[in-house]
């Protein structure tokens, strides 16, 4: 009871002048680690998050090059706290796997991206291994190779989304000159594996096309978050979307639609546009990161572009900038919808004041009145903290629970990461 009168009291005096909260430094309700005697060492712990209402999934990839392989920690939730399930590995696992880079829960599979992994000699060609739940315990079941072979540092595997049967996987820099492509699994029920289909294929060098994949439904959406526009080769980043006809074997997908920003805050301000995707529950709201968007000095402040599907086609809404631009950097380096009416943005660098760039998350809400329009709410700040802390590197809704991974969070300055739960604070009723 003392707890949450301090909250609410926080949030009075925090609040701006309608009433609506700005900034805070809230005590999480849980902190996770990967951390733990006969555990892999981890780093990057909460680059990526995945859950599933039951299971909570935490990647800890450790990054291209680096001495550890790359871990996943698979929590089991019990009400509002996670308790530690099990530690994945790869198959005999390899110095720079980069397993964990993404992690996808597909109802009681688990997909994971080792994008940095070196196959059949091939380095940094890069896996996808899926595990089923089966007895309480998560058990490889699969191991993806790609449908269209990819050479050395291809990076297959470097992001997964599936939805309705159809599994997207990001190959960002295939091709000779990093176009980029997107691989494409259809889920044979019978046989209970995932079966390759198609790949939708770049042209734009340097592009990197699926750096970021999104299924819903019957439409794919890629982002190519370094494609240069005609204009002006600085400006870089675009977002394609595909659309499924037919079913199965036969089914097949169509570019629908290529788009970007139609205004920038600088004629050379290079985006990174796409670095970041989400889509509302109700298929109506688009939200796009460009954590590189408007530059002041050598600092890239970052910005979030929401788009609205209007006549089946994406039109942009609004450019939310980042709430503080003399702190922020890296604004939208990753998005979140809870629900169809709030949005959560990460900004990974946002400083502290005191010179350390320590992270933040913020939040928007979608007002109607007097028109459709996404307004700030809150935002949680890291507090006390250690410079690149990368606190809002992953931001995950999990039924009420507002997850932030801290990738960046140091022990003995190995960047070993942390993730912060919040659950009391993040619910209606506190707010």
């Amino acid at each position: 009871m003392l707890r949450r009168l301090i909250v609410v009291l926080s949030l009075i005096i925090l609040s701006g002048p309608w009433g609506v909260t700005r900034a805070f430094s809230p005590a999480p309700d849980q902190i996770l680690s990967g951390s733990g005697a006969g555990l892999p060492s981890a780093r990057f712990f909460g680059q990526s998050l995945s859950a599933n209402g039951q299971y909570l999934a935490v990647g800890a990839p450790s990054g291209a090059g680096s001495a550890a392989p790359g871990a996943v920690w698979v929590y089991a939730r019990n009400g509002a706290e996670y308790t530690l399930s099990s530690v994945l590995q790869a198959p005999s696992p390899q110095s720079g796997d980069g397993f964990g880079q993404h992690v996808q829960f597909v109802g009681n599979q688990l997909l994971v991206g080792a994008p940095f992994r070196t196959v059949a000699q091939v380095v940094a060609r890069g896996e996808v291994f899926v595990y089923t739940l089966s007895a309480g315990q998560f058990t490889l079941a699969q191991t993806l190779q790609p449908g269209v072979a990819t050479g050395a540092n291809d990076w297959f595997g470097f992001h997964l989304s599936a939805d309705s049967g159809w599994l997207a996987v990001g190959v960002p820099r295939a091709g000779s000159s990093d176009e980029g492509q997107v691989q494409l699994y259809r889920y044979d029920a019978v046989g209970e594996v995932w079966l390759y289909h198609s790949a939708l294929t770049a042209t734009a060098a340097i592009g990197r096309l699926g750096l970021r994949v999104l299924v819903r439904g019957d439409r794919v959406l890629a982002s190519a978050s370094q494609e240069p526009s005609a204009s002006n080769l600085l400006n870089r980043g675009f977002v394609y979307e595909y659309l499924r006809t037919g079913a199965g074997a036969g089914a097949s997908f169509s570019q629908t639609q290529r788009f970007r920003p139609s205004t920038f805050p600088e004629p050379t301000s290079p985006q990174g546009f796409g670095s970041a995707l989400s889509l509302s529950p109700d298929g109506n709201w688009l939200i796009v990161g460009a954590p590189f968007d408007e530059e002041l000095a050598d600092q890239r402040v970052g910005a979030a572009y929401v788009f609205i599907r209007t006549g089946g086609q994406w039109a942009q809404a609004q450019r939310i900038a980042s709430p503080d631009i003399a702190l922020g950097e890296n604004f939208g380096g990753a998005v979140a919808f809870d629900g169809s009416a709030r949005m959560l943005i990460g900004d990974i660098r946002q400083s502290t004041g005191n010179g350390l760039q320590t992270g933040a998350v913020h939040e928007y809400r979608l007002t109607v009145v007097p028109e459709s329009i996404w307004a700030r709410g809150r935002s949680w700040l890291r507090g006390a903290g250690s410079d690149q802390d990368f606190f809002g590197s992953a931001v995950l809704v999990d039924s009420g629970n507002l997850i932030i991974g801290s990738s960046g969070s140091d022990a003995s300055g190995q960047d070993a990461g942390n993730v912060y739960v919040y659950s009391a604070l993040f619910a209606d009723g506190f707010e």
